[in-house]
């Protein structure tokens, strides 16, 4: 494909490619599929102007199992003449049925787990599953076949590649002509797991790449003890655990732990994993032809200085030609991009900041608002994985161990959507019935999700007292609890009332000077920064310290939840088992500003919508309940309306709100008999609350004269 140099990535990224749709859940324009790049950055014809990929789809043929086709002709399923069923995925039926001068929406480039080190001794070990291996193509042409790096490589490259038959094996001549070339530093293995055997495969006698990989256990030992030695794998889901099948033996054989061995190799930046998951079945039939096409980007001016860009393909001879592409229904409007220079400029890999414009990019035939703000969205992660911080660094933190910033710009466009766009309207479902807040994307909020875990996921010993700190608590097995508790008579069936009032008790218990919001079995708690007293920032409870608050979080909720059940079972006339225990786990952010850390109760708010509604659907017992669970959250809804399900108790609707607020007080010194104004600190559980929909009324925290109680005292 021809991009005309407008869309530049590095070895090791993926670029996505936007269906126009609809797809099974009838969205137009389809999700977004993230492909892995499989040409360096000069591109396989080196103009820094083209980027390949590799697609396949996969089809069901008459007594040869599972197989997968490349490029099935527009309209014709039937390649085989005895095929059986072709699987026809959304975006890869999309990218094989394009003709030279069709036209394909692409988002990106994203990503940075895959992206090799800087040292050019190190030594690389690639695992890959079928089209897998594209993002170690990729890193290999660069390695020995770009005319600019070709040469500067001095370590050592071993690819193993994992296929079901022979006629899968992806780029096999290219690999036996690098490793003739250069002998020293290339080695190329593969394992064919339908077509050989091994005594190690105790499972079914066929050779995985680990079995493979297992042949050469001492030479590649020797290189996974070097700590200038990384592994890479892609490809099927599960390849970790080959990896350890075939090391395993030779750490503990050194006295070593496993387990111990692989998170000190993490923590190096030896073994990141980036797994695809393909089709599981075994069976997998490879009949690659070569679709050589040609993409050229037409980028689109809009005001603001943001952009969109089109790829036209045209035809392998083309492929140095620019071709002029006029689309004059391409408009955009209000939505998420980012701005052309931060899209195609790096300012340093933790000193560029996110420049949003508020753009939408909507096409009459493909698009909606909705879906372009999703695409947006999408964007603004991409950026964010891009630029992520040096190996000295914790990933998704600065370089103070704290969460980087790119959260309150999402958060500060979800947070104005809400504010502006209207209630969202389902036939049938009545205001009375459920509160509907705006409408945000899935895929938005997915997007936020993933940036707010990763703030989670801190490396740091202490939060200073500036920082507003959350706290998320989740429950352990609590599937198996509550099946046991209902059987019991303990507890009614679904997100009951019983087990709300003991999880609404811990919350309050918890957060004793904290706001807190819970839903099923978890609840979320923002601690805000501390006062600045004297000049001075006072520090958290605990000194902040991480572990030490995680802890007796986690272990203050597991405590006093385990004493009510027991209460519970007591008033039925059970005894209470130490298998029936519940457990609570806690993890901790660290944010900048009270926006960042409340968008992680907006995030768990929506998803709390999306459980509610769904529980309720499948514990309802009404014939063709079940077929409904897997539509989206407006049909349920609807279905439940049209059922007289509607409306559901508020705290499986919604998830329960408290907020703990300073509110004024007039009272009577007790020595002088003086009336005296005073602040007290109460909790207050905001009655039958859709926080979604306190956001967009602006009404989410404290107004007026009362203020969040900012004190932190111990949990």
């Amino acid at each position: 494909m021809d991009h005309g140099g407008k869309v530049p990535y590095i070895e090791g990224q993926s670029i996505g490619v936007i269906a126009p749709g609809p797809d099974k859940k009838g969205e137009t324009p389809a999700k977004i599929r993230l492909y892995s790049i499989a040409s360096s950055a000069p591109g396989d014809d080196e103009t820094n102007k083209t980027v390949s990929l590799v697609v396949k789809r996969v089809v069901e043929v008459a007594g040869r199992g599972w197989c997968e086709y490349s490029n099935v002709p527009k309209g014709k399923d039937l390649e085989f003449p005895d095929a059986e069923k072709v699987y026809r995925g959304v975006c890869s039926s999309h990218i094989c049925d394009l003709n030279a001068g069709d036209d394909v929406l692409i988002t990106g480039p994203v990503g940075a787990e895959m992206l090799l080190p800087e040292d050019p001794e190190a030594n690389m070990i690639f695992m890959a599953t079928g089209t897998g291996i594209a993002p170690f193509r990729s890193h290999l042409r660069n390695l020995f076949n770009d005319k600019v790096s070709k040469g500067k490589f001095r370590g050592c490259a071993w690819l193993f590649l994992g296929v079901p038959f022979s006629e899968s094996l992806l780029y096999d001549e290219e690999w036996k002509e690098m490793q003739a070339e250069f002998p020293d530093q290339f080695r190329y293995d593969y394992a064919i797991s339908n077509e050989e055997k091994s005594e190690k495969n105790k499972i079914n006698g066929e050779m995985w790449v680990q079995h493979k990989m297992m042949q050469y256990s001492d030479d590649l030992w020797e290189l996974v003890k070097d700590p200038k030695t990384h592994v890479y794998m892609c490809g099927l889901k599960g390849m970790e655990s080959g990896f350890a099948e075939c090391f395993q033996e030779k750490v503990e054989a050194e006295g070593l732990v496993y387990t111990e061995f692989l998170k000190q190799m993490k923590k190096e930046h030896r073994c990141p994993a980036a797994v695809s998951h393909f089709p599981g079945s075994s069976r997998l039939l490879t009949v690659l032809t070569r679709l050589v096409m040609v993409c050229t980007s037409v980028p689109q001016a809009v005001e603001g200085g943001g952009f969109a860009h089109l790829l036209r393909f045209s035809s392998f001879q083309s492929y140095l030609r620019v071709q002029e592409v006029q689309c004059e229904q391409l408009a955009l409007r209000r939505a998420w991009a980012l701005s052309t220079d931060v899209a195609w400029q790096t300012e340093g890999r933790s000193g560029s900041r996110l420049s949003a414009h508020g753009l939408m990019a909507s096409r009459p035939e493909i698009a909606t608002a909705v879906a372009a703000t999703a695409v947006g969205a999408v964007g603004i992660a991409c950026w964010l994985k891009f630029h992520q911080p040096s190996a000295e660094q914790h990933e998704g933190e600065d370089e103070n161990g704290q969460c980087r910033m790119g959260i309150q710009e999402l958060s500060q466009q979800i947070q104005e959507q809400l504010k502006t766009r209207k209630p969202r309207h389902i036939d049938g479902v009545e205001p009375s019935m459920y509160k509907l807040p705006p409408f945000i994307p899935k895929s938005t909020w997915t997007v936020l999700g993933d940036e707010l875990r990763r703030c989670e996921t801190l490396d740091v010993t202490e939060v200073p007292g500036e920082r507003f700190m959350t706290l998320r608590l989740d429950g352990s097995g609590f599937s198996k609890l509550t099946r046991r508790m209902t059987s019991l008579g303990v507890f009614s069936a679904g997100y009951s009332h019983e087990f709300a009032d003991v999880m609404r008790e811990c919350c309050q218990s918890l957060m004793t000077k904290f706001s807190g919001y819970t839903q099923s079995d978890e609840m979320t708690i923002v601690i805000p920064a501390t006062r600045v007293v004297r000049g001075e920032q006072q520090p958290h409870s605990h000194s902040g310290r991480v572990l030490k608050i995680c802890t007796l979080a986690a272990a203050h909720v597991t405590s006093l939840f385990n004493f009510r059940l027991q209460e519970l079972f007591a008033a039925k006339g059970f005894s209470m088992e130490a298998a029936n225990l519940a457990t609570f786990d806690c993890r901790m952010g660290s944010f900048a500003t009270l926006q960042e850390a409340m968008s992680l109760v907006l995030w768990r708010a929506a998803d709390c919508g999306v459980n509610g509604v769904t529980d309720a659907v499948y514990k309802s017992k009404i014939p063709g309940a079940r077929k409904i669970v897997g539509k989206s959250g407006g049909d349920k809804l609807q279905w439940l309306a049209q059922n007289g399900l509607l409306p559901l108790a508020s705290h499986q609707a919604y998830g329960s709100f408290f907020v703990r607020s300073l509110r004024p007080h007039e009272g009577v010194n007790p020595k002088t008999g003086e009336t005296v104004q005073t602040l007290r600190s109460s909790i207050q559980e905001v009655p039958e609350a859709n926080v979604l929909c306190l956001a967009a009324a602006g009404e989410l925290l404290p107004q007026g004269s009362e203020s969040l109680d900012p004190a932190a005292p111990a949990v």
